[in-house]
């Protein structure tokens, strides 16, 4: 009697990943309001604002061999599979906060606030109309000390041919000086109006 046996193996290996990614996003918006009394009214108002990112990834890594035997004599064939699954899952959570917080003042125009805006700009004009007097009054003390006037005395005489005396006449008559046939003498003499106005006022006490 004679025995044949043939025996064959086959292995296949098939690996199949599979890769899910979810992410989830959660947004919480805090206001906080706060009202501040100092000199004006001001209400200050703070938005915080908070963001939670969530990313979730999975990876699942499935691995599936599959062994088939087979075994041949001269009257029976046997086949074998053997099937192997390994499965993988892998899984990554990220999350990210992100804070914004903004902060807004705005001036709460009350009554009170422009009474206030009020007296300020009346003594604001105040200030400025003591300025331009206080210029104006150095403006008119130097051109009082530089200004200059002009006084002219004119003095006439004239001579007796017969008596050879001379008479001293003191007039502003021109035709008087031409009458006489005088010899006329000008002297000027140049004063500040601020001490001529000084020389009068103690001239007068």
């Amino acid at each position: 009697m004679l025995l044949f046996v043939e025996q064959q193996q086959e292995q296949n290996t098939t690996t199949t990943t599979a890769t899910t990614t979810t992410t989830t996003t959660t947004t919480t918006t805090t206001t906080t309001t706060t009202t501040t009394l100092l000199l004006l009214p001001l209400l200050t108002t703070t938005t915080t604002t908070t963001t939670t990112t969530t990313t979730t990834t999975t990876t699942t890594t499935t691995t599936t061999t599959t062994t088939t035997t087979t075994t041949t004599t001269t009257t029976t064939t046997t086949t074998t599979t053997t099937t192997t699954t390994t499965t993988t899952t892998t899984t990554t959570t990220t999350t990210t906060t992100t804070t914004t917080t903004t902060t807004t003042t705005i001036l709460l125009l009350t009554t009170t606030t422009l009474l206030l805006l009020l007296l300020l700009l009346l003594l604001l004009l105040l200030l400025l109309l003591l300025l331009l007097l206080l210029l104006r009054l150095l403006l008119l003390l130097l051109l009082l000390l530089l200004h200059t006037t002009t006084t002219t005395t004119t003095y006439y005489y004239y001579y007796d041919y017969y008596y050879y005396y001379y008479y001293y006449l003191l007039t502003t008559n021109y035709l008087t000086s031409l009458l006489l046939s005088t010899t006329t003498t000008t002297t000027t003499t140049n004063y500040s109006r601020l001490l001529l106005r000084l020389t009068k006022l103690t001239t007068t006490t």
